[in-house]
């Protein structure tokens, strides 16, 4: 039996309703970033955000953003398989052999 250490974290990708407006409208943060502590870790759902919000941060700042960037994001937004293949690839990284 399972212990609740050993159960997956449970993953819930955000809502367009959690993350900044779309892609390509300059982003202004709400607040100064370089007072904001990074952390040591960050959990799946925190990571998954993360992700987004460097994807959005680059359709932001760029004149004319790639076309490849806006679906990868609009992905990351409304793919129901998104958080599975993100948790894939994490366990793709943890599994990497670095001396490769």
């Amino acid at each position: 039996m399972e212990s609740p250490d050993d159960a997956e974290p449970e993953f819930t990708k955000p809502t367009e309703d959690d993350l900044p407006p779309h892609p390509v409208e300059p982003y202004v943060p709400p607040v100064d970033l370089e007072s904001v502590p990074l952390p040591k870790s960050l959990n799946l759902d925190e990571a998954y955000r993360t992700t987004v919000f460097f994807v959005e941060q680059y359709l932001s700042l760029e004149d004319s953003p790639s076309e490849d960037f806006i679906l990868f994001y609009q992905y990351m937004l409304s793919d129901p398989a998104a958080s599975e293949d993100f948790t894939d690839a994490i366990r793709r990284m943890k599994s990497w052999d670095a001396s490769l």
